[in-house]
């Protein structure tokens, strides 16, 4: 297949899973001051740079005090937030996590000249109706320290709970938290996993930095179990640093679209959006947003997983390779043949 060739269509390409999928959202932070990514599971509100991030939370931190917000701070700089009389200092790749409230402030001051220039991002939202915080005793407690109000996580002490091994997720429903917040967001911030490459220059395939990243979608619960009232999460993708490519397959239409973030961009995958990470530029930074977070319900209401990346080519019939070498930003509605197609439909049901 020429890609030349390849149906290009800017702005939002339409989806068909019944009437779940209402068009992919496709955002730029250097564009928009304040994205928001909404549906049945709510709202995701997301701005970056300081200035942005104060004239925005004070628009509203009089109407929404049941907001959290989740402010990244990206490497080489230090996060400072003065709130309730009280400072809380991060100097790492990490987030403060508090509620939206008055008199909220917060400063950001690159400190490392090797500093890739990437601004702090907040992250607000509510929790959707349906869903329940995690009550417990918290399941990961590393790189975390807090009071009642805010919650401070370093990156670099967060372990999987399970295995101790290190862990993109900043924070998530079931990791530790101040007494006022609930948990709802998720935070995953992904980098290659070896030194920067010096020169090169052509997309490379997800696998090369993350081997575990599967082709999945986040089931809309109450499609399957009509009794549970649960849309389902969202997420959303923002490339930080160099590009992103995510592929997602429709199976109704049997259809393959991918879609290449440049920096600043963001795309929002919806509940039962069949969905996968497939490629990256050599250097890159990307943040994965979830709403709701939902590590602590059962697995099979927060992710179904279908296979790795490195299968998916023998799996849906069809060469990825053709999707790692697109290198525009855009996106792409892929054509596929009648073996391809019937391979999609019978794979994804």
């Amino acid at each position: 297949m020429d890609l030349r060739n390849a149906g290009r269509q800017a702005g939002a390409v339409s989806s068909s899973r019944g009437q779940l999928n209402t068009g992919v959202k496709r955002y730029n932070l250097k564009t928009t001051p304040v994205i928001c990514c909404s549906n049945n599971s709510g709202d995701i509100q997301v701005c970056s740079g300081q200035e942005n991030i104060a004239r925005y939370l004070a628009s509203i931190s009089s109407q929404v005090s049941a907001h959290e917000v989740v402010f990244f701070n990206p490497p080489g700089s230090q996060l400072t937030l003065r709130l309730y009389g009280k400072t809380y200092v991060l100097k790492e790749v990490g987030a403060i996590v508090t509620n939206v409230s008055e008199g909220i402030a917060i400063n950001h001051e690159p400190f490392d000249s090797r500093a890739d220039g990437i601004d702090p991002i907040a992250i607000v939202a509510a929790a959707p109706q349906w869903w329940r915080p995690c009550r417990e005793m918290p399941i990961n407690t590393s790189g975390y320290c807090g009071d009642d109000s805010v919650g401070v996580y370093r990156l670099s002490e967060r372990r999987e709970p399970h295995t101790s091994a290190p862990t993109t997720w900043i924070t998530d429903s079931v990791s530790s938290k101040p007494k006022r917040v609930s948990g709802v967001l998720g935070v995953s911030y992904v980098v290659p996993k070896g030194p920067k490459p010096c020169g090169q220059r052509r997309m490379i395939s997800i696998v090369e930095n993350r081997p575990e990243e599967n082709v999945h979608r986040h089931p809309q619960v109450s499609r399957y179990e009509p009794e549970e009232n649960m849309p389902g999460l969202n997420e959303l993708y923002v490339s930080l640093q160099g590009k992103l490519g995510i592929a997602m397959l429709d199976s109704r239409q049997a259809t393959l679209t991918c879609h290449l973030l440049g920096e600043s961009e963001a795309l929002c995958v919806e509940p039962e959006e069949i969905h996968a990470v497939v490629s990256t530029s050599p250097a890159f930074q990307y943040l994965c947003i979830q709403l709701p977070s939902c590590y602590h319900y059962p697995h099979y209401y927060n992710k179904h997983q279908f296979f790795n990346i490195s299968e998916a080519s023998v799996a849906i019939g069809y060469d990825l390779a053709e999707l790692i070498a697109i290198e525009e930003p855009g996106t792409y509605l892929l054509e596929v043949d009648a073996v391809q197609s019937s391979a999609l439909r019978a794979r994804f049901v």
